[in-house]
């Protein structure tokens, strides 16, 4: 506490921050006989706790490696960023019934295999070849992933996480209509990603 400091004649004065981590410059004079004055300097690192969460977004193309970057930061930092990957999400919601409802409606009949259920092979063909299906897919899941996203950023503020770090492959794509302090974008070359969506996929 900056106050006992204060009470032993040391002022402060805040030099610079970094993070959560303030850096204070403490002085006091000393007297050195015949009225002679010098100043004593110090320098304490203060962690302080009113800094609010950060919220950084990885971003990227196909397997250039955005989870395994995200992997590296938790790991250097321990329980101080909190994760949520939108591709996670996104896969969770192929499993929840309500969606897959409603995507069999926008995408109609032509998705669905002869059992009368949606085929992701077939899902994929259209999306990839089709604008419109794309945008009905997207239509579909992206209001519920960002909205989960932001579930997770409140419920780690409310953690005291010191950061909010969120996978979002398609951040640019949908003009920054998630607010952060800072974008990381994670790049490798064709080559390495083609390689790795082959091994991915058992190509």
């Amino acid at each position: 506490h900056l106050g006992c400091w204060r009470g032993s004649g040391w002022r402060s004065e805040p030099v610079a921050s970094c993070g959560s981590v303030v850096v204070f410059f403490l002085h006091r004079s000393i007297s050195q006989g015949a009225g002679d004055l010098v100043t004593c300097p110090l320098f304490l690192l203060v962690k302080s706790p009113y800094c609010r969460m950060k919220s950084w977004i990885i971003t990227g193309g196909v397997a250039t490696g955005k989870s395994s970057f995200g992997q590296t930061l938790v790991e250097l930092t321990g329980h101080e960023i909190y994760v949520f990957s939108c591709d996670d999400e996104a896969k969770r919601l192929w499993g929840v019934p309500e969606v897959i409802s409603e995507i069999g409606s926008v995408l109609g009949d032509r998705v669905k295999n002869q059992q009368g259920t949606l085929d992701r092979d077939l899902i994929r063909q259209v999306v990839f070849s089709e604008p419109v299906a794309r945008k009905a897919l997207e239509g579909v899941l992206h209001p519920r992933i960002l909205g989960a996203l932001e579930i997770k950023r409140a419920e780690a503020e409310g953690r005291k996480a010191k950061v909010f770090l969120a996978e979002v492959p398609l951040y640019y794509e949908i003009r920054g209509a998630i607010m952060a302090d800072s974008v990381i974008v994670v790049a490798a070359s064709r080559t390495v990603q083609v390689n790795r969506l082959m091994v991915r996929r058992n190509l």
